[in-house]
């Protein structure tokens, strides 16, 4: 268990599954607050065994130093999907045009007549200094009406995945104002159900409205994307076409955060 950013992440291990099953004391996972680390006891009072996590929750810059402040949160209802089907959206380059085109009334569903967005999206791993657990989504936006772009309201959006996508967080650069910083976590209820929650920070020179407004349009965005994810099943070998995004390399980057040998086996999973 660990929380990051005022939002409690719960890690899975393999292993301690086996460990459960032979009946063995759990090990302990060191609870962060991004201030220190804490010691576990079992509820039988128990010391548990050292378990280090193979990766540290960036720091974030903005947030962790106390330069942002924090302006709100969202609790999702619980999302009916594989959380490697978040991470595969990064790369699915191709749905931005037909999912994510109309700009709708943030926190809604309700577009607004004429306003749609321009989207050049790209995925990409992360760097080696930065760890091979990392990879980023990029995406610029740009806001038109009536398809000619409205200047000077553009935006760059960096979404750094951490891990399998337990955490990721966005780094929302505004012209002229700075940045608003926005985590999204899944924590795995079951194989196919995700509790998702949403926390933001901003510059101090980003106003209250327009960091809830950034943040209410990403949110109606994702909202779009949840009859997809939450009606499909896995292609191992989809049909791709030019265009369609870096699907494949993604899914070789997403190997890693599975079970030893689990990997190389066809990944299954579907929705009842």
């Amino acid at each position: 268990v660990r929380e990051c950013y005022g939002m409690v992440l719960f890690f899975y291990d393999h292993e301690e599954a086996e460990r459960a099953k032979r009946g063995e004391a759990p090990r302990a996972v060191p609870a962060q607050d991004m201030n220190g680390k804490s010691k576990n006891k079992s509820k039988a009072g128990r010391e548990w065994e050292a378990f280090t996590p193979p990766y540290e929750p960036p720091r974030v810059r903005g947030v962790s130093d106390g330069g942002y402040t924090y302006r709100g949160a969202h609790d999702a209802r619980p999302v009916m999907m594989h959380m490697q089907e978040f991470a595969e959206n990064a790369a699915d380059i191709a749905h931005f045009p037909a999912v994510h085109r109309d700009m709708t009334i943030p926190w809604t569903n309700i577009p607004l007549p004429g306003l749609t967005i321009d989207h050049t999206a790209d995925w990409k791993e992360g760097t080696e200094e930065e760890g091979a657990h990392i990879s980023h989504f990029m995406d610029h936006a740009q806001p038109q009406f009536l398809n000619k772009a409205i200047p000077g309201t553009d935006a760059d959006a960096d979404i750094t995945f951490v891990g399998p996508g337990g955490l990721v967080f966005f780094t929302i650069e505004l012209p002229t104002l700075g940045e608003v910083v926005m985590f999204q976590t899944h924590t795995p209820v079951s194989l196919m159900e995700l509790k998702t929650e949403f926390r933001y920070f901003a510059d101090p020179r980003v106003p209250d409205v327009l960091a809830h407004y950034v943040v209410g349009n990403w949110i109606s965005q994702w909202a779009n994307d949840l009859d997809i994810w939450e009606n499909k099943i896995l292609a191992n070998r989809p049909l791709l076409v030019k265009g369609d995004g870096p699907m494949m390399r993604l899914r070789r980057w997403y190997r890693q955060f599975y079970a030893p040998g689990s990997a190389d086996k066809s990944i299954r999973f579907e929705h009842a």
